[in-house]
This record gives C-alpha cells, sequence and structure tokens, in this order.
C-alpha cells in the first residue's frame, strides 16, 4: 500500500545529493506540514553530518513554508536500480515488503527505523546519467511505496503544451490589454496560460471594496492600482511572462498610450463605459492593429465580443454602432456609463462573476485564435466579427442580441464605412477625440 505523508523534493536539493562530493547515505531536512500531510525536503546532511538548507526560489514562497523543520524523520540513500525496480513492482501490486529485505538494497549507512513510528526515506540511483529518485515509508514491520513530487525549478511551465500547442507562434506576441477590471482581469490570465508571453496592462483604478464580489483580486489589493495586482498574478503563475503595468486612463493619456499601442501585436478592449470604449477603438484604428473589444451589457443580461482588423475591409466598433442604428435595432449600451447604482435613472451593475469572467475567457480565445489565423493556423478561424453570448437575457432584445441563456450568436460586423471617423479616412490624431454622447 502508498505510504502518506506525501514528499516533495525541489531539483536545487536533489543536485546536492547526486553531487560528487554527496557520499553514499545521510539525513534529511523536512517541513512537516501535518495538515496537509506534506514533507518539503528542503535539506540534508552527508553522513550526518556537514548538513545544507535551501532557501529563497521555490522554497522560498511555497505555503508549507512556515512548518518547522524536522531532523529525525528522513533518511536518503544512493542506490542500485534494482531497489527503484521494486518500488515500481511494490506500486502496481500495492504491497510491501519486510524492512530485512529492504535493508540488503541499502549498501552503506543503513539506518534502523523506529519501533514506533514512520521513518521517511529517500533512494536515488544514477540510470544512464539520469537521477531517479523513489520515496519509502520504512516502519519496524514493512516498508511501503510513498508519493513522491520531484519539482524541476528550472522547467519552463509551458513545457507540457510543446508539441501540442503552438507555444512558438505565441511566444513573441505583445498584446496590450485596457481594462483590468472584472472582465479584463481573467482576459489577462487566459491570455497567458494560452503563451503570451508580453503582456502590457492599462487601467488606471484602484480596487476597491465592492469590486470584490467580481474581481479575480482579493481584499489584500484594496486601495492598489488593479494594474499591480494583475501583474503580480500572472507573473507569480507564469515567471516567463513579461508584464508592464500602466496606470493611465486610456482617454486622458491617449497621447502615451498611442506609441503603446503602435508597438502591439493586438490590442485587447476590456472597459466599463461608452467614451473609453470608443477611445480604444478610435486608437487601434489609428494604430492600425487588430482590435477586440470585449463588454457586458444591459445589466449583466448579454456579453459582446467584436473584433476589429483595421485595413481588411470589415468595419469597426464605430461602424457597427451605426448599421444598428440604420436598422432600428437595440442599442444595448444605452445606460452604461451610469455606473453602480447611479445616475438619473437606477440601472445597477448585476452580472455575477462568473458571467463575467466566461467573457473574458470568450474574449482571451477571440484574441489567441486571431493571432494563429493570421500564422496560417486555419482550424482556429473565427465564424465572424462579431459574437453575442447569453447571460440573462432580457426578454424582448432585437436582432443579434436576441440569444438565450449560454448561446453564442455570431454575426458580421458589416462592411467597412469609408465616411467612418475611427476607421474611415485616418483624422489628425493629436486633435482626435471620441465623440461625445454617442454610444459606443
Amino acid at each position: 500500500m502508498r505510504g502518506e505523508p506525501v514528499l516533495v523534493l525541489p531539483s536545487s536539493v536533489a543536485r546536492h545529493l547526486i553531487g560528487p562530493h554527496a557520499g553514499p547515505w545521510g539525513t534529511l531536512h523536512i517541513k512537516y506540514d501535518k495538515p496537509q500531510e506534506l514533507q518539503l525536503i528542503v535539506g540534508a546532511t552527508f553522513k550526518g553530518e556537514n548538513g545544507f538548507i535551501e532557501q529563497g526560489g521555490f522554497l522560498g514562497s511555497h505555503r508549507s513554508r512556515y512548518a518547522d523543520i524536522t531532523t529525525d524523520l528522513g533518511v536518503w540513500y544512493r542506490v542500485s536500480p534494482d531497489l527503484q525496480g521494486v518500488w515500481q513492482d511494490l506500486v502496481n501490486r500495492d504491497a510491501a515488503v519486510a524492512p530485512d529485505f529492504f535493508k540488503t538494497l541499502v549498501p552503506q549507512g543503513w539506518i534502523a527505523p523506529p519501533v514506533l513510528g514512520t521513518q521517511i526515506v529517500l533512494t536515488a540511483a544514477v540510470i544512464d546519467g539520469t537521477p531517479l529518485w523513489r520515496a519509502w515509508c520504512v516502519q519496524a514491520n514493512q516498508v511501503a511505496p510513498a508519493d513522491l513530487i520531484y519539482l524541476d525549478e528550472e522547467l519552463d511551465i509551458y513545457d507540457p503544451l510543446r508539441g501540442l500547442w503552438p507555444l512558438d507562434d505565441l511566444a513573441q506576441v505583445h498584446a496590450t490589454i485596457i481594462g483590468l477590471g472584472s472582465l479584463g482581469a481573467p482576459t489577462a490570465l487566459a491570455l497567458a496560460a494560452y503563451g503570451v508571453r508580453h503582456l502590457t496592462l492599462i487601467d488606471p483604478d484602484r480596487l476597491q471594496q465592492h469590486n470584490l464580489i467580481r474581481h479575480v483580486l482579493d481584499a489584500s489589493h484594496i486601495g492598489r492600482f488593479k494594474v499591480s495586482g494583475i501583474e503580480e498574478l500572472i507573473t507569480a503563475r507564469f515567471p516567463d511572462v513579461t508584464v508592464l503595468p500602466l496606470a493611465l486612463d486610456v482617454i486622458d493619456a491617449a497621447d502615451k498610450v498611442r506609441p503603446i499601442l503602435r508597438e502591439s501585436t493586438i490590442i485587447l478592449g476590456a472597459t466599463d463605459g461608452v467614451a473609453p470604449r470608443q477611445a480604444i477603438n478610435h486608437l487601434a484604428c489609428w494604430a492600425q492593429k487588430p482590435l477586440v473589444q470585449a463588454a457586458i451589457l444591459d445589466s449583466g443580461g448579454i456579453g459582446e465580443i467584436i473584433r476589429v482588423r483595421p485595413g481588411e475591409g470589415t468595419g469597426c466598433l464605430t461602424c457597427l454602432r451605426d448599421r444598428l442604428r440604420e436598422e432600428d435595432l437595440i442599442e444595448p449600451e444605452r445606460s452604461i456609463d451610469l455606473g453602480y447604482g447611479t445616475g438619473f435613472i437606477h440601472r445597477p451593475m448585476t452580472a455575477v462573476g462568473g458571467d463575467i469572467a466566461l467573457v473574458g475567457q470568450f474574449a482571451a480565445k477571440v484574441v489567441v485564435a486571431t493571432i494563429l489565423e493570421a500564422c496560417g493556423h486555419d482550424d482556429l478561424r473565427l465564424p465572424a466579427d462579431h459574437a453575442v453570448i447569453g447571460l440573462r437575457p432580457v426578454p424582448g432584445l432585437e436582432g443579434p442580441f436576441d440569444v438565450c441563456a449560454g448561446e453564442i450568436r455570431w454575426s458580421e460586423v458589416g462592411p467597412h464605412r469609408p465616411e467612418c471617423p475611427d476607421c474611415g479616412e485616418l483624422v489628425d490624431p493629436s486633435v482626435a477625440t471620441p465623440r461625445a454622447g454617442v454610444e459606443s
């Protein structure tokens, strides 16, 4: 039977145990997190002397790092490959062996297990230049295999996807996300999970208490810039992703945002309000960069994704809204600027966090599909450029917005309009501003 607890062996500790000066055996320094039944191997001795303890890196950030270090629980041995094969055989048969038999396969330094209790044993064998590690629970009457997690601290977190997902096509992509609220934050995390390695985050807002029910950040970030908190989340989870957090307002600091968008591969807009969405649409068209706009509309009733591809003959956000008005279809954003329960007409935001995260992650999928389709991955071609997602739809909506809960309806944005102030004939960006009072 498999023994408990589970052991974690970081590569920073393991390399000492197989080094040229390691010797054949020693004792282990272990942090024992009893509630988790977890033992972190943080160091060792050689023949019981000249010990070391690794700190920092993985061990310095692990949630069990504050557990007490014990020096009387564990022993390590260098053994022959035969004993490692015995471990696998016992696992396959859910069996154990007698301590006397186990002792015969330990060439040096045997330390008898306690009469009561368990001794943790780590064995190492080098096979064709590669170390093979096994863990054991040794008791007075039996020796059973134990679970061991070997952590390669230098392994790229994306390596399990290599060959299965086009990581190389995404590694050099620079995505700029404008708006890191409850919608943009899960989008940013999803882009990192897809393998986008360069992210710029733009949002001037700080985390407020009312954000907590929907936002991925917790109360420890209250008062801090949202972009700073999301940067920490991403870099902790994906250390090879480069994140640039900028606490900028896309309208007030448009002069600073423009050069960033020029250097971006793709832009993702996830802001609240009409004016910021219009500004992002205008600036993306000016920069001639693909844009994905994500929004939660009609008090949380529907999600919307709009893809803008300047220079490809299709329209932009403004073109779409103008066409919907001309066709007498509903304008779902008629009161989007009223905020949380404020304004002349009370329209509180009722979207729940799960719905918002769903739309954000779907927006990330659209971003990645847009990038990979341009790289020749035809299997990721999207049906169209406008998607409406049913969350808690309000009965009576018209046009593309009359969806059922859980439905995704694709439609075309429509053709590019030469008279469009955003994607038509470009205006001087130094004086251009969003059209005040016009819903995006």
